[in-house]
């Protein structure tokens, strides 16, 4: 669908777009070389290192266990502190080349995995009714909805594994049973059903799944016949991982963290120092001690955007048309354009990609002059072009 300004926007042109984009602005570089927790963490150790397991204990004669942080990639050590079998602390591994006796607040409360008051350690059997589906659906606000789950409080009884297992077993056979008879479906081949996507049965993972819990989730799905299967890793892990795979021909970072302390200008579409407190610390690295220039784009004005040099509000979901003007800078405003430098051409054939390839990009990103993009994103003319200039004309960049 093309707006009145002749500027292709369809969802398959975006695409397109962003995925060859992400190229054109790696070779540029080169050229130039979630919810309050239960139990309040900070409590817990308190109660616990002041001595309230069997009398005095000193801390200094605990076993120290390193592991690692089971959250997101940073691959954080952390140091678990134990007594008998109880977890009196734990703190960031002062050996780590990593976060270096550091943690997030996610990694801090890690130990809430073994210690807290609200920990399931049993199979439980929900024996109080649940809210009806077609009650839920008809609450027109929050407050409405709250107002119907309270009116059915849980009720649960322990139970052994044996007898969970059977109930699951029991209750998967029953649905599997009235789908079939009541559709049609396929019946039982060879000990499997074939049943694909209508089978009223979904198995859902998580992104912490080891390696092994994965694979058998897939099994047990396969052998349930349903092709349902879902998880958070489809909207986040697994995106990224294949955007990266395409654009660079990797499924992951290119370069390590500990890199991007050396990096001349940063470009954050996010805020790090909220979010990856951790991974930041590099960047401040890189910015205390050799004056990295921080620019963020972000409609908030968000913690990483105060330590910034500069910031850029922008209208939400204009971002891919700000990147496409720093390439339609780097093509067509900066003297010498970009591809005419020897460096660019030369790692074009490394990488293999050929002119037709290169004059195809040129003629999408020819849309996304500087005019263009400030209609689009909001953000003044001048400010887009200072930008632009600032992080194509550097050789040591980052996004």
């Amino acid at each position: 669908m093309s707006n009145g300004s002749g500027v292709d926007r369809s969802r398959r042109a975006f695409l397109k777009l962003a995925s060859i984009a992400s190229t054109a602005l790696a070779l540029s570089a080169a050229a130039l070389a979630e919810a309050e927790s239960p139990v309040p963490y900070k409590s817990w150790k308190t109660r616990w290192v002041l001595g309230e397991i069997g009398g005095k204990t000193d801390i200094i004669k605990a076993k120290v266990t390193p592991v690692i942080c089971p959250y997101c990639s940073m691959g954080c050590s952390i140091d678990f502190y134990t007594v008998g079998d109880k977890v009196i602390w734990t703190a960031g591994s002062p050996d780590s080349y990593i976060n270096w006796g550091a943690l997030c607040p996610k990694g801090d409360a890690a130990f809430q995995l073994v210690e807290n008051d609200l920990r399931v350690l049993y199979p439980m059997i929900r024996t109080g009714p649940k809210p009806p589906v077609e009650e839920i659906l008809s609450a027109k606000s929050w407050d409405e909805l709250v107002a119907i789950v309270k009116k059915y409080p849980p009720r649960w009884r322990v139970v052994s594994w044996d007898e969970a297992f059977r109930y699951i077993a029991e209750k998967l056979s029953r649905i599997l049973s009235e789908w079939r008879a009541s559709t049609g479906a396929p019946k039982q081949k060879d000990g499997y059903y074939y049943l694909g996507s209508q089978v009223p049965v979904q198995v859902i993972g998580s992104s912490i799944l080891l390696n092994e819990e994965a694979f058998l989730s897939k099994k047990l799905a396969v052998f349930l016949g349903t092709a349902n299967m879902d998880s958070q890793y489809r909207k986040c892990h697994s995106s990224t991982v294949t955007s990266l795979a395409v654009t660079y021909g990797w499924g992951a970072e290119t370069a390590s963290i500990e890199d991007v302390a050396s990096a001349d200008v940063v470009l954050f579409f996010s805020s790090p120092a909220e979010n990856h407190p951790l991974s930041f610390w590099y960047f401040w690295k890189g910015k205390r001690e050799r004056g990295t220039v921080f620019i963020t784009f972000d409609p908030r004005l968000s913690r990483t955007a105060m330590v910034s040099d500069i910031w850029v509000p922008f209208r939400s979901g204009s971002d891919t048309a700000i990147l496409l003007y720093i390439l339609y800078y780097a093509f067509f405003e900066r003297n010498p354009p970009i591809d005419q430098l020897d460096e660019f051409k030369r790692l074009m054939n490394r990488w293999n990609i050929n002119q037709d390839d290169l004059n195809e990009l040129k003629d999408l990103v020819s849309q996304y002059n500087a005019e263009e993009v400030s209609r689009i994103s909001g953000v003044p003319v001048d400010l887009l072009r200072s930008v632009a200039r600032i992080f194509v004309e550097r050789s040591g960049v980052v996004t």
